[in-house]
């Protein structure tokens, strides 16, 4: 195991800290730049830092990093593939990379006791005491968003991804996903009203990687309302209800209002006719989430 984990830190490092000899002959190649600029691991690049392991040591090397997390897979172009590491994201989205405008806000609130569950309607302060976002919990979460929206088949941009913010398509629905530092929560900003489908595809992605990297992480849907947060589940069950006076916790609203507010993540039950689709699709990893984020789209 020592040898795994010291071949990861050969290409899992600060070059201008932690340089290798190796790095005098790559150091000015395009794929070593992309690598330690914006975390983009090309394949051809991996047996020249691994110059002293051979090609079936490299190979378990790959196959460890995917496994745990370290490296995910990642399409670069239309015709070029590789990794994307998620340690060496850049620190901020580059000032040339473009970011919509994205009115509406989503917050997902990871915790690990039981007292967010204990009220329905939270101030900021009670946020960012009772949050708890672990290191790395950001990068990972932004390179397994860029994974799914290429997988969806309806990548309409090119992800754009950093340590702290990223700029992801899924579907029809261009969002941005940052790390609130103040109130310990991931923030997804969405650019459309009818933004249920993803808004899920985005909670389903963060309980993926709590499964899989931190099994203690629980997570609430949080919206923001007139100086607070209150849960999407209360807010959809209050708009079921059909109640033209909805309350959420202390709050006490209008129907009228609460759907004035809050419509980008309400399910589309207000619609005056309801529309059957049948689709059909191939059973495999792909093919399944591209019909998903098509279901989820037609929403």
């Amino acid at each position: 195991c020592s040898w795994l984990l010291k071949a990861i830190t050969v290409i899992i490092r600060c070059p201008t800290q932690h340089p290798l000899p190796q790095d005098q002959t790559i150091c000015f190649t395009e794929s070593f730049k992309a690598l330690y600029e914006r975390g983009l691991l090309h394949p051809e690049l991996v047996p020249k830092l691994l110059i002293n392991m051979t090609a079936q040591e490299q190979m378990r090397i790959m196959h460890v990093m995917l496994q745990a997390g370290f490296a995910v897979p990642h399409q670069f172009t239309a015709d070029s593939s590789g990794f994307l590491v998620p340690a060496l994201l850049p620190p901020m989205l580059p000032p040339t990379d473009s970011v919509p405008v994205t009115p509406y806000t989503v917050h997902i609130a990871p915790y690990t006791t039981d007292a967010l569950e204990l009220t329905n309607v939270f101030s900021g302060e009670q946020l960012a005491r009772l949050c708890h976002q672990p290191a790395g919990t950001f990068s990972h979460m932004a390179a397994l968003l860029a994974r799914l929206s290429q997988a969806s088949g309806m990548c309409v941009r090119t992800p754009s991804l950093s340590r702290t913010a990223a700029v992801v398509s899924l579907g029809p629905h261009d969002l941005v996903l940052v790390e609130n530092t103040e109130l310990h929560t991931l923030e997804v900003r969405l650019n459309t009203r009818n933004a249920l489908g993803a808004v899920r595809q985005v909670a389903q992605c963060f309980h993926r990687l709590c499964a899989a990297r931190f099994v203690a992480l629980r997570q609430a849907l949080l919206v923001p309302l007139d100086g607070v947060f209150v849960r999407v589940k209360d807010v959809h069950a209050a708009f079921l209800s059909g109640d033209a006076v909805v309350r959420l916790g202390s709050l006490t609203l209008q129907r009228s209002v609460l759907l004035h507010k809050l419509a980008y993540i309400l399910p589309p039950v207000h619609t005056e006719s309801t529309f059957h689709c049948f689709v059909t699709y191939r059973h495999g990893l792909r093919d399944s989430l591209a019909t998903h984020s098509f279901v989820d789209a037609l929403q």
